[in-house]
């Protein structure tokens, strides 16, 4: 199962919270891939394209 957390404080992030980025904020709408060796995680935030979880301030970890 993909989780995404907040990389400063660690905190879990849910689908459905909101994620600020770039001055702005959204609602994180689905975590796309983990981060892994070579590889930045990717989530998509509602009304937008899948971006790098970094953007958000987020990692992107594939959890049991």
């Amino acid at each position: 199962m993909l989780k995404a957390f907040d990389l400063t404080t660690g905190a879990e992030i849910m689908v459905g919270d909101t994620v600020n980025y770039r001055g702005g904020s959204g609602t994180l709408a689905h975590i796309e891939r983990a981060n892994d060796s070579g590889h930045d995680g990717k989530v998509r935030v509602t009304d937008s394209h899948a971006a790098y979880a970094r953007v958000f301030n987020l990692r992107v970890e594939d959890v049991d």
